[in-house]
């Protein structure tokens, strides 16, 4: 069994040499992924608050040539002459576009390299894809994965529309947003293939609602929410930990589960699904009554969502079972001021609601 070090794959090491880059634009991006893909050292690429349009008909190609991790986020600002200096805002400053003509960001590379990949506070908007690659975000055989407070939006694909990951031994999705993407086959808005010799995946505290499919007859497998793909062999199986997600509005399943390996299925609000998972508890199916403003995903007085998500695990032995091997972070998709968990329990879904402000407050309490 794998320890705890292996696990906790969103803990990237900093204190080692690494290379930084500071990009305010589309070349000075792509460049900077070129650079990182084989200059020997681990990789931090801070990207501008503002919007950047993949180069021509091509998506933004991250090709790793040896073992290394890269970070990869957005929301960065300058401080007078200090360049990159702090981070600000959610993941809506910062755009990676590519118009409806290509991929937004394709991760590819030898399979017998082993990389760290994080991704945390960027939209990838309006990706197309007329192949079995995602329109938004396509990664293949990671090491380690992590995607956090990420906002997938208007990404269509012929198979999946906003992102596909294929293999890789740890991956963890976590605290973002999947709306108005469309999966022309019905393959799913997120699609994820774990095998027998990986870890597994968690899906913790995500949103995804109002996404498609295009699928003129669809049959009982048409699914515009996630499609978890586990697989299993003679030495072993892989593992789904799917856990205090929103899913609503979305075209047919929002869930489709194999049948192969081993699901956890916890404390989830969805509608229609496909495959029972191996242990389910605390799933809802009810009306989630977000903020009816415009890209406001928080959840309001009264919602079902509030207070309702499963807590992370407290004592994590060593070497840790892969159930207890989660978390869902110490920031919720709109990085606010109130942290990801409000009033003593987490929420169902990508953003936190706010403290409750007790009635009377102004005087009448004691």
């Amino acid at each position: 069994m794998k320890t705890l070090q292996i696990l906790l794959l969103f803990i990237f090491i900093h204190n080692a040499q690494a290379a930084v880059f500071c990009v305010d634009s589309s070349a000075e991006l792509q460049s900077a992924f070129t650079t990182a893909a084989s200059n020997g050292q681990n990789d931090e690429i801070r990207i501008k608050q503002g919007d950047y349009l993949t180069p021509g008909v091509s998506p933004f190609i991250y090709s790793p040539a040896e073992n290394e991790t890269v970070e990869i986020s957005g929301g960065w600002s300058d401080f007078n002459q200090l360049q990159c200096f702090s981070q600000l805002g959610d993941p809506m400053d910062t755009t990676l576009d590519a118009e409806g003509i290509s991929t937004v960001l394709f991760v590819g590379y030898d399979e017998n390299i082993d990389f760290n990949l994080s991704i945390e506070n960027v939209s990838l908007v309006d990706g197309f894809s007329g192949t079995s690659n995602a329109a938004g975000l396509q990664i293949a055989n990671p090491h380690m994965l992590s995607v956090n407070r990420v906002y997938f939006v208007s990404n269509e694909g012929a198979q999946v529309s906003a992102l596909r990951v294929n293999g890789g031994d740890l991956v963890n999705i976590s605290n973002s947003v999947f709306m108005f993407n469309e999966s022309i086959a019905g393959e799913g808005t997120v699609n994820v293939r774990s095998d027998a010799d990986g870890i597994g995946h968690y899906f913790v505290n995500n949103t995804l609602i109002n996404n498609s499919h295009d699928v003129q007859s669809p049959t009982s497998e048409a699914t515009s929410g996630l499609y978890s793909r586990l697989n299993e062999d003679a030495n072993g199986e892989s593992q789904a930990m799917i856990i205090n997600n929103l899913f609503w509005d979305n075209e047919d399943l929002d869930l489709r589960l194999t049948a192969a390996g081993s699901h956890y299925v916890y404390n989830n609000n969805y509608q229609q699904r496909l495959g029972t998972g191996d242990f389910n508890s605390g799933n809802i199916s009810l009306a989630p009554q977000l903020s009816p403003l415009l890209l406001d995903f928080t959840p309001q007085p009264g919602s079902p969502l509030i207070n309702q998500g499963r807590s992370m695990p407290s004592l994590i032995p060593i070497p840790t079972p892969f159930e207890l091997g989660w978390s869902y972070g110490e920031e919720d998709f709109d990085g606010g001021i109130f942290g990801r968990v409000v009033d003593g329990r987490v929420d169902i879904g990508a953003v936190e609601a706010p403290p409750e402000v007790p009635i009377f407050k102004d005087g009448f309490e004691g």
